[in-house]
C-alpha cells in the first residue's frame, strides 16, 4: 500500500509540475507574440517591407508554438503512458506479494 502511495504522490507532482510549465511558457510566449506583433504592427503603415516582416513574425511564431505544444503533448502522454504502467506493475507486484504472504500463513497489510 505504501508503493501505490508514493506511485501516486510522484504522479501527482509529475502533473503539477508539467501544468505549471504549460502555463508559464505558453504564457510567455503568447505575451512575447503579441508584443511583437504590436511594435511591428505599428510600423506596417510605413512600408510594404514591415508589412512582410510582420506577416513572416506571426507565422513564424505561431509555428514554434504549434511546435511547442506538440511536444509538451507528446511528452506528456508519455510520461502518463509510463506512469500508468509503473502504477500497473506496482500494483501487480503488490498483489502478488500479498497472495504469496497469505499462503506463506503471514498477513499483508
Amino acid at each position: 500500500m505504501l508503493v501505490i502511495f508514493f506511485v501516486v504522490l510522484i504522479s501527482f507532482f509529475y502533473l503539477l509540475f508539467f501544468m505549471w510549465v504549460y502555463f508559464y511558457y505558453e504564457l510567455s510566449i503568447m505575451i512575447f507574440l503579441k508584443l511583437v506583433l504590436l511594435s511591428v504592427g505599428l510600423k506596417v503603415l510605413v512600408s510594404f517591407k514591415c508589412l512582410l516582416v510582420f506577416i513572416f513574425l506571426y507565422y513564424y511564431y505561431y509555428l514554434l508554438f504549434l511546435i511547442w505544444k506538440l511536444l509538451y503533448y507528446l511528452v506528456w502522454y508519455f510520461l502518463m503512458y509510463y506512469l500508468l504502467v509503473c502504477f500497473c506493475f506496482y500494483f501487480c507486484l503488490l498483489l502478488v506479494v500479498c497472495i504469496y504472504s497469505d499462503f506463506m500463513g503471514s498477513y499483508c497489510g
